[in-house]
């Protein structure tokens, strides 16, 4: 589930924007969305930890200078993507310290700001390397860095992690999503299928023989034939990375 927050004192612009992005295949079904229309109530919301995919923060707030705020979903958010919409081109070199991804200019034609959303879209997608799972009905994000392989379930997946928390029970957690999914938004970091029911993380496994994978938790899995020239060809790649 993806979480995108905009900042704005104009409503408008907020559902604009918003309209937009839903058009470009961020529904509600795989998004929430946080407006906040002034930087005060941002601010607040700060203090609960959500976890953002995107932040979209107008430089022209009302009664807060929106860089104080910027400087603050640093502090707090340091690999969130943040962009800055404006109605006056004004790149300002403190800006450039909070790393925004991106400019918005308000004065886009309909075509440039879709073709500009776009493009931060994708790279949202591209860059999310976080899997929200749940446990005991509490839903929270694993970095992908933490994950052994990832199995099919009846209802969307279950990761298998590393020790990821001492107090907790259990190193496997329940994911919504489906394994194909997940797998087509995190291959490119390492992952690949050696059975049609789960895939692997590359990163963690020693290769047995010629079809068993063994995991630092001691946990084997069996490359299946109709995989194993698939699993072959994207270890080989990961090993020249």
């Amino acid at each position: 589930m993806y979480r995108i927050a905009i900042c704005d004192d104009d409503k408008e612009f907020i559902d604009y924007i918003k309209k937009i992005i839903i058009e470009l295949g961020m529904n509600y079904n795989n998004t929430e969305y946080y407006e906040y229309e002034s930087g005060e109530l941002f601010i607040n919301a700060l203090k609960k930890n959500i976890e953002y995919s995107l932040i979209i923060l107008s430089v022209e707030l009302k009664n807060m200078k929106s860089y104080d705020i910027a400087f603050k979903i640093r502090e707090i958010y340091k690999d969130t993507i943040l962009v800055f919409c404006s109605g006056i081109y004004e790149p300002n070199p403190i800006s450039f310290k909070t790393m925004p991804f991106r400019y918005l200019l308000k004065e886009y034609s309909r075509e440039k700001m879709v073709k500009e959303v776009r493009e931060i879209i994708n790279y949202m997608k591209k860059n999310e390397k976080k899997i929200e799972v749940h446990y005991n009905c509490i839903k929270f994000k694993i970095s992908i860095d933490k994950i052994y392989y990832i199995s099919i379930a009846k209802r969307g997946s279950v990761i298998h992690t590393s020790k990821i928390v001492e107090q907790l029970e259990t190193d496997c957690f329940i994911c919504d999503e489906r394994m194909i999914d997940i797998y087509n938004r995190i291959k490119e970091f390492g992952f690949s299928y050696a059975h049609n029911s789960y895939i692997v993380n590359l990163k963690y496994i020693k290769i047995n023989g010629a079809n068993e994978l063994e995991f630092p938790n001691g946990e084997k899995l069996t490359i299946s034939r109709s995989k194993i020239q698939e699993f072959r060809t994207n270890f080989a790649k990961y090993l020249e990375k």
